[in-house]
């Protein structure tokens, strides 16, 4: 096979694996909020979760706000992937084959900005939980 028949192919294979969806799992976005703070994660489910943080309206009372999700695997580290919608994390999950696999970082926390939409993927291969953590400076503490 020639040099450029060679790049073609493997143009053509990293476009069809990035324009592929999330997978596998069930496809629906999972809610972080208040109401819903934590799930916990089956492989019976599948094994890739995609879950979206709204953020908060900016408020001067909330300047010092911070998100927080933790992910905690009950066998080995999940891979985590962030994004600012459902299709950029799945962008980065299609992509991460691209990559070596000792590049990929894999935290059992990342920080979210508080007074923006997020989202974030979790690759697992066991059961795994998932929690948001939200801090918010009380007006009372506050110092002026």
């Amino acid at each position: 096979m020639s040099v450029p028949g060679l790049v073609l192919c493997l143009f053509l294979a990293s476009v069809t694996m990035v324009s592929s969806d999330c997978g596998p799992g069930d496809g629906r976005v999972k809610e972080l909020a208040k109401e819903t703070p934590s799930y916990t994660l089956s492989t019976d489910e599948g094994s890739f979760q995609v879950f979206c943080y709204q953020g908060e309206a900016a408020s001067p009372f909330l300047l010092w706000s911070s998100v927080t999700v933790r992910v905690k695997s009950l066998d080995g580290a999940p891979t985590l992937y962030v994004g600012h919608n459902k299709s950029e994390v799945c962008q980065k999950q299609n992509q991460q084959s691209l990559i070596l696999y000792w590049l990929m970082i894999s935290p059992d926390k990342v920080s979210l900005p508080p007074f923006e939409k997020s989202c974030i993927g979790v690759e697992y291969t066991s059961t795994t939980h998932i929690g948001l953590d939200k801090k918010e400076l009380e007006r009372r503490q506050q110092v002026y």
